[in-house]
């Protein structure tokens, strides 16, 4: 027991953490749908999948006018993709895991920053091993980014109030 929280408390765990879940969601990613044996790139849509802002993203890249019915941040972030690494779904899909990254690191930032290092380790050791968050982490959809924007706004706005030398933006302090 004490090995293993050495290990959890360690500076390189959160690294570990991370490649570990993005590993696994990489796996399964590969199972519903990237590259096949005859060539095929993206795979099927899930049946319970909304490809509405991947749709988007291609309506942009082609040019052509749409209405969105949420604002389009997500669409204009796989367009991004979609202009490098082409049409597919994959490209789509395997964007969304930089998200993964992003919010695995904003949460042990905050998570640290709220109690200790250890404490960091094993809120996203929880999130890179809970089945439902490995599954919905390459859907394109609004729901990941903005929890990931919105554990860095917590974070960054803790930082901003607790120091005084804060560079990060103007918050008012009282006393």
């Amino acid at each position: 027991m004490q090995a293993a929280l050495r290990l959890i408390d360690s500076r390189r765990a959160i690294y570990a953490i991370v490649t570990f879940g993005l590993l696994l969601r990489v796996a399964a990613l590969a199972r519903i749908g990237g590259v096949t044996s005859l060539g095929i790139v993206g795979g099927k849509e899930i049946y319970y999948e909304n490809p509405a802002y991947d749709e988007m993203a291609l309506q942009l890249l082609h040019h052509q006018t749409f209405q969105p019915y949420w604002p389009p941040g997500v669409p204009y972030y796989l367009l991004f993709w979609h202009r490098i690494f082409g049409e597919g779904m994959l490209a789509a899909r395997a964007s969304i895991l930089l998200v993964y990254v992003g919010f695995s690191f904003a949460l042990y930032a905050l998570t640290k920053e709220i109690s200790n290092r250890r404490a960091g380790n094993i809120a996203v050791l929880v999130f890179a091993l809970y089945p439902s968050y490995i599954r919905f982490a390459f859907d394109p959809s609004t729901e990941f980014p903005a929890a990931a924007c919105l554990i860095a706004i917590a974070f960054l706005t803790m930082i901003a109030t607790r120091r005084q030398d804060s560079r990060i933006c103007c918050v008012p302090r009282s006393g």
